[in-house]
C-alpha cells in the first residue's frame, strides 16, 4: 500500500472534548440532533439532508447513504445516535430532518445557521458541518485506528485523505468506542 503524503495541506481541525462537550450539553431541539448526528455519523452535509425515515438500518444499528457520484454505504453509527435518530423518525415517512415546505428536506443554509449560532453562543468559532465531518473522522481513526474501517465509513475515495486523520488526537482513558465518546460527550 503507497501513501502519498501532500506537503502543504493543511490539517483538519477537529474539535476539542471540552468543545463538543459544552456544545452538546448547552444544545437544545432540532440543534441537539444536528450536533449530534453530524459528530457521530461523519456525513456530509448532502448526505445528511437527504436522510430519510427509511435510511435507519436497524438490524445493523447504521444508515444507509448516498454519498459523492451516487455511492451508496452503509455505515454503522453509534446505538445511542440510532435510538436518538429512530426517536425522531417515528412520525416521519419523508426526510428525517424536514424543510419548511411539505415534503422538502431540511437546506443546508438552515443547517449551517443551526451551528453557527450553536458555535457562537458556545465560544466554538467555525462551527460547520465539515469541521464536525473531521471531529468524526478524527476520534473514529483514533478509537479504531483502522484507516480501512475510517475510510469505508467516510466515503472516501483514496486512502490519503483517510491517513490525514491519523494521530491528530488520543482519546481519554476508557474510550475505545465511538458509543463511549458519544457518552462522554452527552455526560
Amino acid at each position: 500500500l503507497k501513501v502519498r503524503v501532500r506537503v502543504g495541506r493543511s490539517l483538519p481541525q477537529p474539535i476539542s472534548l471540552a468543545e463538543l462537550h459544552r456544545a452538546v450539553t448547552f444544545a437544545q431541539g432540532i440543534s441537539w440532533t444536528i450536533i449530534l448526528t453530524l459528530t457521530f455519523s461523519g456525513l456530509r452535509l448532502s448526505e445528511f439532508c437527504n436522510l430519510k425515515a427509511s435510511s435507519l438500518v436497524g438490524d445493523a444499528v447504521a444508515l444507509r447513504v448516498t454519498g459523492k457520484g451516487s455511492k451508496e454505504r452503509v455505515i454503522a453509527i453509534p446505538p445511542t445516535l440510532y435510538g436518538i435518530l429512530s426517536a425522531h423518525s417515528e412520525r416521519k415517512t419523508g426526510f428525517l430532518f424536514g424543510g419548511q415546505k411539505r415534503g422538502t428536506s431540511i437546506h443546508p443554509n438552515t443547517v449551517y445557521h443551526h451551528l453557527a449560532e450553536l458555535g457562537r453562543l458556545v465560544g466554538i468559532p467555525d462551527l460547520h458541518p465539515h469541521r464536525l465531518r473531521h471531529t468524526y473522522a478524527t476520534w473514529l481513526y483514533a478509537v479504531t485506528k483502522d484507516p480501512f474501517y475510517v475510510a469505508n465509513q467516510m466515503g472516501h475515495g483514496s486512502m490519503t485523505t483517510t491517513m490525514g486523520y491519523a494521530g491528530l488526537v488520543t482519546p481519554p482513558v476508557g474510550i475505545t468506542t465511538m458509543e463511549d465518546l458519544m457518552k462522554w460527550v452527552m455526560v
